[in-house]
Order: C-alpha cells, then sequence, then structure tokens
C-alpha cells in the first residue's frame, strides 16, 4: 500500500522547508563546498529524469559501484524517487565479484566512478545481458562499452525533460509506500559469496525512528562526518539517510586515509565508524605517549586514571564525589581538552559498530570528552541494540532499540526481531535458513546481563574446540590485542589442537619507529620483520597478554607474517573485519609448521 511515510517523502519535504541550508559538504579541489538541499533536489529531479529516459521502471534495480561521493547520493536518492531499488557494490570487489552483485541482483543500469571501475564491468558483459545503460561519473577517458555514458551527458537529459519528469515522478511517489523495495544490500562474505538482503522503505524509517528516539538532536547544532563506505547500511541507515531524515548536514570524508585532516577542516560533532578507526587512533595516541618526557609522562598518566575513575562513577550512576570532579577539571585543563582540539575541537560522540569495540578505548575516550556508543546489528536486521548517552556499558553493545527485541538461544546465539529484512534476493534457501518463526539468526553469540546490556562474545562458526574439548571464544582473545602498538591484527587458531597458535601482522610504522630507536638494521621491511628483536618484541606482547587468559586459552606459538592484510588482498571485508577462513586457507601451511614438532 502506498504511503508518505518513506525515506524519499523526507528527501522532498526537507528540500521544500529548507532550500538554502546546507545538508551535505564535498571536498572539491581542494577545500569543502556547502551543497544546499535546493541544490540536491535538483541534482536528484535531473538524475531521475535521465533514468526515466533511459527506461527505468518501478522495481527496477539501479546499482552503484564508487567511493562516497555527491553523484553516489544523488544517483540514490533519483533511484528511489523513481520507484526503484538501489544496489550498492564494494569499490574495493574484483571484476567477479561486482559481476556477480550485478547479475544476481538483476541491476539494468549502473552508474560507476570512473574508467577504473567502468574496466571491472566491461570484460564482465557477456555475464550481464541485462544491463542496458552505465554512466561514468567521471569521464576521463574513452569508454570501451557502447552502453556507457558520461555523468554530465546524463544530467543533461534529465535537465532537458525536468518539467516532465516532475509529472512523473509525482505520479510514482504516490506508490512507494513502506512496504516497498528501497535497496538490495550484499553482505560482506565473510563466510562464502554475499547474499542480497532486500530492504523495504519501512526498515529504513524505522531505523531512523528508533535512532532518533534514542539520541535524538538539533540539526542546528550538528554536523556530522562520513567516515565508512555508503555501499555498507551502517554508514548509509545510522550516517546517510539518518542525516537526510533530520536534515542534519554531513561532510564527506575523502577517504580512510584523510580523516585526521577531514576531522579538524570540518570539526564535527559526532561521526560513525568501526572499531578499528578508533583502535588505529588509541594505538597512535599510546605511541606519541611514549615520546613524552617523564614530567608529561606523569602528568599524561595521572590525568588518564583520574578521567577513567569519573568515567566509572559516571557509567555506575554514582554520585561524582567533589573532589573527583575538581581533579578530572584540572585533568581535562592539562590533558583532555589538548586531545578535543585533535578532533577539530566540538567531537561530542561517535557511534560504533560492525564488531566489538575495546571497553579500554571506550572508557579512555569517555574520560576524554568523546562518548562512544556502541551499537550492535546486523544489514538483515536493519538495527538491534545500542548503548545511549543516559543508558551504556562499556563493553557491551546496548540494551535493545526501540522496536527491536532480541533473545539468547540455547546454544548461545543471538536471535533478533523487530524490524527484520524481506529475505535473501533469489535465496529462499538462505532465507528460510536465517529466518525461522520470525526470529532472525544472526549467527553470533552473546550473554545479556541483569540490566538487559548484550555483550557479544563470539561468531558461532568461530567458536573453537580444542581436543581436549574446551570450547573457546577466538574474539575474546584476539580483542585483547586491539590497543597493541606493535601488532595490527592477531588471528587465533586451535580447532581440534592441542594448544592455539595466532598469525600475526604488525603496524609497520610502529615497527620501523621501534627499530630505528634500537638502532636495528634492516634492508627492506621482510628483513626487519625476520630480526630477533622483532619477534622477542611480538613474543613479549603476547606473553602479557596471555596472563590475562586461562591457561587453555593461552597462545603457545605464533608467526609473523610477510604483510598486512588487506580488503584488496581479501583477507579483510569492506567493514575492516578478517575473514577467517581466507587467512586459514591463504596460510595453511604456516599453521601446519606451528603445529609441527
Amino acid at each position: 500500500m502506498a504511503g508518505t511515510h518513506t525515506i524519499v517523502h523526507a528527501v522532498i519535504e526537507n528540500s521544500r522547508r529548507y532550500p538554502g541550508e546546507t545538508i551535505f559538504k564535498i571536498k572539491r579541489d581542494g577545500y569543502y563546498r556547502d551543497i544546499s538541499w535546493g541544490q540536491l533536489w535538483k541534482m536528484v529531479v535531473n538524475c531521475a529524469g535521465g533514468l526515466i529516459s533511459a527506461g527505468l521502471l518501478p522495481g527496477e534495480r539501479v546499482a552503484v559501484l564508487s567511493q562516497n561521493r555527491l553523484e553516489w547520493a544523488v544517483a540514490d536518492l533519483a533511484a528511489l524517487c523513481c520507484g526503484g531499488v538501489t544496489v550498492p557494490i564494494y569499490p574495493t570487489g574484483t571484476p567477479a565479484q561486482v559481476a556477480h552483485v550485478i547479475a544476481d541482483s538483476g541491476a539494468g543500469y549502473l552508474f560507476v566512478e570512473d574508467g577504473e571501475q567502468l574496466d571491472k564491468v566491461t570484460g564482465e558483459l557477456g555475464r550481464l545481458p541485462k544491463i542496458k545503460k552505465i554512466i561514468v561519473m567521471e569521464n576521463n577517458k574513452e569508454f570501451a562499452a557502447p552502453i556507457a555514458e558520461s555523468y554530465p551527458d546524463f544530467l543533461r537529459k534529465g535537465e532537458e525533460t525536468r518539467e516532465e519528469t516532475e509529472k512523473i515522478l509525482e505520479d510514482r511517489l504516490k506508490n512507494i509506500g513502506g512496504e516497498s523495495i528501497a535497496t538490495i544490500v550484499y553482505t560482506s562474505g565473510t563466510t562464502g559469496p554475499p547474499k542480497g538482503a532486500v530492504l523495504a522503505h519501512r526498515n529504513i524509517v524505522t531505523i531512523c525512528d528508533s535512532i532518533d528516539r534514542l539520541i535524538s538532536l538539533d540539526r542546528t547544532r550538528e554536523i556530522s562526518l562520513l567516515i565508512l563506505p555508503l555501499s555498507h547500511l551502517f554508514a548509509r541507515a545510522a550516517g546517510y539517510f539518518y542525516s537526510l531524515h533530520k536534515a542534519i548536514p554531513v561532510a564527506f570524508a575523502e577517504n580512510i586515509n584523510t580523516v585526521v585532516e577531514n576531522i579538524r577542516e570540518i570539526r564535527p560533532t559526532y561521526f560513525i565508524s568501526v572499531p578499528r578507526v578508533y583502535e588505529k587512533l588509541y594505538a597512535h595516541l599510546n605511541s606519541q605517549v611514549l615520546k613524552m618526557s617523564p614530567l608529561q609522562k606523569r602528568i599524561f598518566n595521572w590525568s588518564r586514571d583520574v578521567g577513567l575513575e569519573y568515567g566509572a562513577a559516571r557509567e555506575m550512576r554514582r554520585k561524582v564525589r567533589l573532589s573527583l570532579a575538581l581533579r578530572y577539571a584540572l585533568a581535562r585543563k592539562l590533558v583532555f581538552d589538548k586531545l578535543a582540539a585533535l578532533f577539530g575541537g566540538r567531537l561530542r560522540f561517535c557511534v560504533s559498530g560492525g564488531a566489538p569495540l575495546s571497553a579500554e578505548i571506550a572508557r579512555f575516550m569517555y574520560a576524554a570528552g568523546v562518548h562512544i556508543l556502541e551499537f550492535y546489528g546486523l544489514t538483515e536486521t536493519c538495527g538491534g541494540t545500542q548503548n545511549t548517552f543516559e543508558r551504556y556499558r562499556f563493553g557491551s553493545v546496548g540494551p535493545a532499540m526501540p522496536g527491536i527485541e532480541f533473545k539468547i538461544a540455547e546454544d548461545g546465539e543471538i536471535l533478533m526481531r523487530g524490524n527484520n529484512f524481506l529475505g535473501y534476493y533469489n535465496n529462499p534457501g538462505a532465507t528460510a535458513g536465517a529466518l525461522r518463526d520470525g526470529w532472525f539468526h544472526t549467527g553470533d553469540i552473546g550473554r545479556v546481563d541483569e540490566d538487559g546490556f548484550l555483550y557479544i562474545t563470539d561468531r558461532k562458526k568461530d567458536l573453537i574446540i580444542t581436543a581436549g574439548g574446551k570450547n573457546i571464544a577466538p574474539q575474546n582473545i584476539e580483542n585483547l590485542f586491539k590497543d597493541s602498538r606493535w601488532i595490527s591484527h592477531l588471528v587465533v587458531f586451535g580447532d581440534r589442537q592441542k594448544f592455539l597458535t595466532a598469525l600475526v601482522t604488525l603496524n609497520r610504522p610502529e615497527i620501523e619507529a621501534y627499530a630505528r630507536e634500537k638502532n636495528i638494521t634492516w634492508t627492506d621491511y621482510g628483513d626487519l620483520l625476520r630480526h630477533p628483536d622483532i619477534y622477542q618484541l611480538v613474543e613479549s606482547e603476547i606473553a602479557e597478554r596471555n596472563r590475562e587468559l586461562a591457561r587453555y586459552e593461552t597462545i603457545k606459538r605464533f608467526a609473523v607474517l610477510p604483510e598486512e592484510f588487506s580488503i584488496e588482498t581479501g583477507e579483510l571485508t569492506p567493514t575492516m573485519k578478517v575473514k577467517r577462513r581466507v587467512v586459514f586457507e591463504k596460510y595453511g601451511r604456516l599453521l601446519e609448521e606451528l603445529y609441527g614438532d
């Protein structure tokens, strides 16, 4: 049934209400430019006109293969306003992976960022007979595909038919309702080929409303920074759709490597990210502390301890003693206000999701004046649990969000319902396996405390059962190393073995800095990784964390890998989760050596 409570209707309403106000900030030619609601709506209508001229009908799929940029948002909103279904594709995908998403979704229209992304598709066109039109956002080369067209030319067609387009959109918008399909989002695929999760407009509006009930924000006081790829629903729903829903300006970070610079330029009041970003910031800060003078270190350590004591009192809702409040005020002046300046000076909170965040990092950031609200949910559940400003437990992912229920099954698996997806596209078998009696089976293992806060302990399929019959959650062990200055990733193995081993990648800048500090000589980075002093450094780091574990959970042997994990080499998902199966397959021979006598 048609209705008006959808994200596209919210965009139309806000564009009419705030035509001259900024909604996006986009960096072009070295500085950020403001995009007003009125400018955005004009671009959306022109793009919609281009899609309609190309033959797009309601319900047809429009894929987007690009890094975050203004054109991504325009293509997305134009497709939705036409009654189409947006299919985001990770720009880091291989040609085969990109072709799988396009073919499986049946997309007939495709926006690509540039010639590099276009090349991924042109070689696969034989497998993609449904593709009718490819629009290239950056026109920097001749198009090998005859169905390809430049983005400026495409918008120009829409501009020429604008009056007709507005009439068509008015009719189509009447038929877009809560149960209309809005998007098909393909999961990262940590355990197999990506599956397309089908989400309705009501899923999007429900999660936006739920977020607003938890942390209602004033649009006149806030500005956010979009860091994560729009290909992932966490960023698209909580960072982009929520901003459109609430008319909160959002700046697009250039890329993951420029985040610190972009934070200083935009001075956001909040942003959304995955734990890996916070872990890198924390590790960098610790490395800077080591360079301080003895007096500076004492001041920093005193301030940190005071901040943690203050945070603990607030977390447990205890009254803050006057003496503690005065000490914390001094700690802020001496240390924490200086740290706040590194984040632009206005950052009040962040949201973390996609993987568990170290409680130590969360507590330190809170002491520094930045409250990280941890969130848990999946693409398929379109929401889940979240800590709030008033109700939070560091180390937990919070209580259930409004409109969402969860429970723990007998085997420890987390089940959810309330805003679940419609199913996997073209995959009824997978849908039936994941959705049973209205509950989505997340595949995550968790526990709940007496106050209703959920704690994620591991992935169901990642549980290790040792030869001695001990059940071990590797994620609990791996999380101990998230704040390490030296270790970038540590992956634990040991299923059906007598003891645990680990494969380790190192933080190259910090390792090289350590080598220079210790006057270690090396010819190249590979040579440095084989140096006995580096091995001993990692060994001592692991030994220190082993003291926090039961004997059967300790890591007995390890190997340092020659290169970092990455999305491009296949060990990480686009949201920076480790693909344990890929690591196991790639380094299986090395693991065999670790278990050799």
